[in-house]
């Protein structure tokens, strides 16, 4: 039995690794087309079975269970140049603005580090007054590197020897100081290197892309590391001084090995981090916790999160919408197919293990790519490939001109309309009416009156037995317009079919094949074929009402349904106000319809309104005229009184 920690307190967030995504992958995603010219799925693509099925009736190849029952598998995409993770660009541009790319030092003295690891680690132990202190001594040592650290420094390491920690310091203003004190670590001041005396490259970022400006001798330099001694003018001028992903990766490396204590404070990311690569272990190369500022291989997530609609076409055979994150990652295969070919074909030689006819495909890739040089082939390929993972992490961080979707994995997820607030936060519900309340007291103490128009909207799954047949025919032969009468009819694999309001045909021909069986040989009402018909709300259903806001039990209680034809609000009697704290002056309701039979039995047998007849909080009476009602009984019952 597996033992699920549910202490909030213990919850870390961190960031999947290259190594995680391959370790949760199933599939190596390598085909950009996901169906052939027949709508079967293409295997290696994006819709592949292996990654959840795609419909009804259909298997997963992973685990061997349908639609229902699988809850879909992530695939991976192998990038042949890697890219920034976009939510970390701006960290990494801020370290190398702070940082020589001479010796890999941070423009810090001793001092001031030391000081600034010890801001941290008091921010973090909950001590912000402390920590904030010491702002006026790190800033002096960083003016003057020979002054000498001060002694109340003790103090504050003393601090942090004890434990418990001051762990009630830890507010939301606090983390608004810590971020305070690492944005002023990542002020630049001076041209030269505080450590080597070399010059500073100046790094600013746009659009996605961290860019240098070199001076005319370090292009020079760097074309000759590249093997180009004799570059001409106009490819000193063209050069681009963007930092590809790579390039980056590499120098951060280097950093980490001199400054990883500092970089693990200022970034708790990097800490949170600990899987090792087996790979580098074994070949003795030191891990890096700054790679997850990078991208080696994009995830692709499971089918079931990104479905395909199939539009009934005109023609004979169906069009195959696929779901906007599916074209976000085909365009990410589509520019890593150009970025291998450049880097394949760009070299000549033909690799050993592919084919002529391949090669000749990638040579011709390469040839029409945007680029005069193979150096500017590969800059382009990679800043295509950036620019899609971009799109799909966050459509934001492409500029507003080049906004084709606005699906990206950022945007799936925040505001009001993303995934959390809409779909988990169970504030938006199905089976549910709400609209102004008006008293009758002609009505019953536990009914409600409800509109017709609301009765065609909200209904009930009824499934069909030989005993309850022909009135279910009858349902289905009205229609979705007509009251009562029914909207959908769904089948023992869970396919739902609407009811047309205008085809006679159509609706006959189901009614009239609501009790046959599904396959040849099975039973006509064999426990495999049974449907369910979605009936209009009806009198007598069970409904739970609630006004907000909802401050005790009977705030929600079970009316049944009264279905009244010329009303457009619902319907309430007089001796519920108490309950529900209502007084009929602009006042909305909500109306709940149970879907199932233990729904209804509850609702009925708990919280029906002839239950609710003491307040739960001190069992005084509940139901029954109050205020207004009896005031005006007692004037309309005045001896002498006319009207």
């Amino acid at each position: 039995m597996t033992i699920v920690n549910l202490d909030p307190t213990n919850l870390e967030f961190s960031v999947f690794t290259t190594e995680d995504i391959r370790k949760i992958s199933v599939l190596k995603v390598t085909q950009p087309k996901s169906f052939d010219d027949m709508g079967n799925t293409i295997r290696g693509g994006l819709y592949d079975p292996a990654l959840g099925p795609i419909g009804f009736g259909e298997i997963c190849t992973t685990c061997a269970r349908d639609i229902n029952m699988c809850e879909g598998h992530f695939g991976h995409i192998e990038l042949d140049l890697i890219v920034y993770n976009p939510f970390f660009v701006r960290p990494v541009n801020n370290l190398l603005r702070i940082s020589c790319m001479s010796c890999a030092r941070l423009q810090m003295t001793d001092g001031a580090k030391s000081l600034l690891e010890l801001q941290l680690r008091l921010a973090d132990a909950g001590y912000i007054v402390e920590a904030e202190e010491i702002d006026a001594h790190k800033t002096r040592l960083q003016a003057n590197a020979s002054e000498s650290i001060p002694d109340c420094v003790t103090y504050y390491e003393d601090l942090l020897r004890k434990e418990p920690y001051n762990k009630l310091g830890d507010t939301k203003l606090s983390t608004t100081i810590r971020t305070a004190i690492v944005n002023s670590s990542f002020r630049q001041e001076g041209k030269k290197c505080l450590h080597c005396t070399q010059m500073l490259q100046k790094v600013r970022i746009s659009e996605g892309k961290i860019s240098i400006r070199w001076s005319q001798a370090d292009k020079k330099q760097y074309f000759e590391k590249k093997g180009n001694s004799n570059p001409t003018e106009q490819q000193i001028k063209s050069a681009t001084v963007v930092v590809l992903a790579r390039e980056s990766q590499l120098f951060l490396r280097k950093l980490y090995e001199t400054e990883g204590t500092l970089l693990n404070l200022l970034f708790p990311v990097l800490a949170t981090n600990k899987h090792v690569d087996a790979a580098a272990a074994a070949a003795d190369t030191p891990y890096h916790p700054t790679d997850i500022f990078f991208m080696e291989v994009v995830p692709v997530t499971p089918i079931k999160t990104r479905p395909v609609r199939r539009p009934k076409n005109t023609g004979a055979r169906e069009t195959i919408v696929e779901h906007a994150q599916t074209v976000l990652l085909r365009n990410i295969l589509l520019a890593n197919s150009t970025a291998r070919a450049v880097l394949i074909a760009g070299e000549g030689n033909i690799p050993p293990d592919m084919s002529e006819t391949l090669f000749n495909q990638m040579k011709s890739i390469c040839q029409y790519a945007k680029g005069e040089t193979v150096a500017e082939k590969i800059y382009n390929a990679w800043f295509q490939l950036q620019t899609t993972v971009n799109q799909l992490m966050d459509v934001e961080k492409v500029s507003a001109g080049k906004q084709t979707v606005t699906f990206g994995l950022k945007q799936l997820i925040e505001k009001k309309t993303g995934l959390i607030r809409m779909n988990m936060m169970g504030k938006r519900v199905n089976h549910a009416a709400r609209t102004v309340i008006t008293p009758d007291p002609y009505i019953g103490v536990e009914e409600i009156g409800i509109p017709t128009r609301f009765a065609k909207k909200l209904t009930y799954p009824v499934p069909v037995t030989p005993w309850n047949v022909s009135e279910l025919r009858q349902l289905v032969l009205n229609g979705p317009d007509v009251y009562p009468g029914a909207n959908m009819i769904e089948d023992s694999n869970g396919r739902v079919s609407k009811i047309s309001p205008t085809n006679v045909t159509q609706r006959q021909s189901m009614a009239k094949t609501l009790l046959t069986p599904q396959g040849a040989g099975g039973e006509a009402n064999g426990s495999d074929s049974i449907k369910i018909v979605h009936r209009h709300l009806q009198n007598g259903d069970v409904l739970l009402l609630n006004r907000q806001p909802t401050l005790h039990r009977p705030s929600i209680m079970a009316h049944r349904a009264k279905i009244l034809g010329k009303e457009k609000i619902f319907r309430l009697h007089y001796s519920n106000c108490k309950s529900y704290n209502a007084d009929f002056d602009g006042d909305e309701m909500n109306a709940h319809l149970p879907q199932n039979e233990v729904a209804r039995a509850e609702a009925c047998g708990l919280v029906a309104v002839p239950y609710q007849y003491l307040v739960p909080k001190d069992g005084t009476p509940l139901g029954g005229l109050i205020q207004d009602h009896i005031v005006s009984a007692v004037k309309l019952f005045i001896r002498g009184k006319f009207f």
